[in-house]
């Protein structure tokens, strides 16, 4: 099983099949690399690269829990294709995997060749990955998770989000 080690000292898991255009595969929150086996058969002819984030499939847990995160998973993603000597790749992102790859289309638009998301927020909406770090820092509370009123320190009034 191949792994890399990250800056931060995380061995993370990742597999790296076949020739031709090099798609990263990255899945949603709670999932993992394997996610994407049913669709490798009808993409022969490239190379598959399929990730496990941190904490997830043959990953390792990071200790610190503010390192779940879109930026940090998308910095992991930016040392996995230095790693792999790979400039450029298109990205087929599911739910969280999609932010990853909107994320890393704002902020290293130079290594993606393209996108396609499935069950992710639209690109607009973006901007809401820079507010995911804070709210978990809130609601965590020693080692467990705090449930919060309604306007409690992790929730937003509706008027926050625009688009709803």
């Amino acid at each position: 099983m191949p792994h890399f080690t990250t800056s931060d000292g995380l061995n993370l898991h990742y597999t790296d099949d076949g020739t031709g255009l090099p798609i990263l595969c990255l899945a949603g929150l709670t999932r993992c690399g394997r996610d994407f086996d049913f669709v490798t058969p009808h993409l022969g002819g490239n190379r598959l690269i399929k990730l496990d984030y941190r904490g997830r499939g043959g990953s390792d847990w990071a200790d610190d829990f503010t390192t779940y995160s879109i930026p940090r998973e998308a910095q992991d993603v930016i040392e996995l294709l230095d790693r792999l000597g790979l400039d450029k790749v298109a990205i087929l992102g599911t739910s969280r995997g999609g932010l990853n790859a909107m994320f890393l289309a704002a902020t290293a638009k130079h290594r993606i060749m393209g996108i396609a998301a499935s069950s992710s927020p639209r690109p607009t909406k973006v901007w809401i990955c820079a507010m995911i770090p804070n709210c978990v820092t809130r609601c965590w509370r020693g080692s467990n998770w705090v449930p919060q009123p309604k306007h409690g320190p992790c929730s937003r009034p509706a008027q926050a989000f625009p688009w709803r």
